[in-house]
C-alpha cells in the first residue's frame, strides 16, 4: 500500500495491492482501514480504473463514495475517484 498527502494536500491511497493467492481474505479492507487511520479527521481519496470492479466494491464496502471520473488517462478505461469523508473515518 502507498498513501501520502500529495493529492491537493489531501491523503490519497495511490496503490493497494494484494497478491492473487491472498485475495478475498479481508487483507485489502484491512490495509485500506489502516491507511484511513493514518489520516484521522480529514477526507481520504483513492481511485481505480472503471474496469477494476473488485477495487470499486472494496472502496464502497469500506465507506468510500464515488466523487468523480477522469477520461483519457488510460484510453477506453476511465479513472474513477473515491472519497471517504471524515464522519465515516471517525466511526471506523
Amino acid at each position: 500500500m502507498v498513501a501520502d498527502r500529495r493529492f491537493f494536500s489531501y491523503p490519497f491511497v495511490w496503490l493497494l495491492f494484494i497478491s492473487a493467492k491472498h485475495r478475498r481474505r479481508g487483507l485489502g479492507r484491512a490495509l485500506l482501514q489502516h491507511a484511513v487511520s493514518l489520516f484521522p479527521d480529514t477526507k481520504v481519496f483513492t481511485s481505480t480504473n472503471e474496469s477494476n470492479t473488485s477495487a470499486q466494491r472494496l472502496f464502497e464496502i469500506s465507506g468510500f463514495q464515488c466523487c468523480g471520473r477522469v477520461e483519457h488517462l488510460d484510453e477506453g478505461d476511465p479513472e474513477i475517484f473515491y472519497v471517504l469523508l471524515p464522519r465515516f473515518a471517525q466511526s471506523r
